[in-house]
């Protein structure tokens, strides 16, 4: 008899893992509460222009994208990975194409503090507090302004918050040797890539939007008898550590189920513990380029007082974009291009703004994790590791790196 699996949650992870399944001939369900699929992946729309929601892409040297671009051979818009960091948290501004990440300088006394010792570490404060003291004070200043407490966050959240590495200032020698030492100090610190790696990343999106892209994957996984339910929430209920769910009160029956959604109500469900979904809420000003792009790029902004975080190049369509991703702050949009305008004229970049389709959108992360949820979720998936829910690293910050653990995990225990 053919195993039965649900999968509760229509993102990009979703539907992969829908795919792996199908080709194993299994009866694969989705749900999703939504209307479309796509997760937080589905484009903003303001009068019929698309923008993507933050620098959404996919790592082209995966093995889960050889499958995609497989199926859909003719959907991507595939490129040279472009990145660079505009740092104001110095006593001048320093901005570099070498890097997506803080760029600092510090005083000559504090080289002999750059060697780091490996230490036991929880909180996000903990980590930046392994810094020399003029790094610690910077990175500081930043989250402040990022209304981000250090000391309630794990210390994993450094990837999220594009701080999980500092290059300092004129020290490349130094530092080579220091990351050398340790995995601590590898870790903490970063030097131009091209200095480490000898392979160029390669990055894609589809050219039409992922809106239109997911179109085409429903009826991809639906022609691979994958069933499909959209605005529909599943209850969840535990009996005797196995994982039941329920649609409008009658169960679905399951063999196994993969959730990759928020996990709350499961492990409320499970232990009556509540996480708190540590909501990360930002606003991105966007608006179509008279100017076309010669190619994409985007640009990390690090200052203790501008509401900017990132500006980022791309096109739709053929269409050249930009969107400015921002604190959750009262904000004026042209002030704000204005601002990024200037930024990019560091960079070599000349744009000129569409001025009809300027427009301000919120946005939710939820991927940021107190050190609470961390250890609740750490505590939950290995108590339920026996059951019928399938593991998922809901802890894991990155679609890249989650996506490996469940295809490492599935063929683990030889589901795929």
């Amino acid at each position: 008899m053919k195993k039965k699996i649900i999968i509760v949650g229509g993102g990009i992870i979703g539907c992969l893992s829908a795919l792996y399944f199908a080709k194993k001939k299994y009866k694969v369900s989705i749900y999703d509460k939504d209307s479309k699929l796509g997760g937080v992946l589905k484009e903003y729309t303001d009068k019929k222009n698309l923008f993507l929601k933050g620098t959404q892409y996919f790592n082209t040297d995966t093995e889960w994208f050889a499958l995609l671009k497989k199926l859909f051979p003719k959907s991507f818009n595939i490129f040279p990975y472009r990145y660079g960091t505009y740092s104001d948290l110095n006593d001048r501004v320093v901005f570099s194409s070498k890097f997506s990440l803080p760029i600092i300088e510090i005083p000559l006394v504090e080289e002999r503090n750059l060697l780091i010792k490996k230490k036991k570490i929880n909180t996000l404060k903990d980590r930046i507090n392994l810094y020399p003291k003029s790094i610690y004070k910077k990175i500081s200043k930043f989250l402040k302004n990022c209304e981000i407490n250090p000391s309630k966050f794990s210390h994993t959240c450094s990837n999220n918050l594009q701080i999980s590495r500092v290059h300092v200032l004129g020290k490349d020698k130094l530092i080579d040797i220091y990351k050398k030492k340790n995995k601590i100090n590898n870790d903490l610190y970063a030097l131009e890539r091209k200095k480490i790696f000898d392979d160029k990343l390669h990055y894609a999106y589809p050219s039409q939007g992922y809106t239109l892209f997911f179109n085409y994957f429903l009826k991809k996984l639906k022609s691979l008898n994958v069933d499909i339910y959209l605005k529909t929430r599943l209850e969840p209920k535990w009996v005797n550590n196995k994982l039941k769910l329920k649609n409008n009160g009658i169960e679905v029956k399951n063999d196994f189920i993969l959730w990759t959604g928020n996990p709350s109500h499961l492990i409320k469900a499970y232990n009556n513990k509540k996480i708190e979904s540590y909501v990360f809420r930002n606003i991105q000003v966007n608006s179509n380029l008279i100017n076309k792009l010669e190619h994409n790029k985007f640009i990390q902004i690090y200052n203790s007082t501008s509401s900017i975080l990132r500006i980022h190049l791309y096109k739709i369509n053929h269409v050249s974009k930009i969107s400015i991703e921002c604190l959750f702050k009262k904000i004026d949009a042209k002030k704000i291009l204005n601002e990024a305008k200037n930024i990019l004229e560091n960079f070599g970049y000349k744009i000129n703004f569409d001025n009809s389709s300027v427009n301000k959108k919120i946005s939710s992360r939820f991927d940021i994790l107190t050190l609470k949820d961390e250890n609740i979720i750490k505590n939950f998936q290995k108590s339920t590791r026996r059951s019928n829910l399938l593991y998922t690293p809901w802890n894991i910050y990155g679609r890249d790196l989650k996506m490996f653990k469940i295809l490492n995990y599935l063929k683990k225990i030889s589901l795929i």
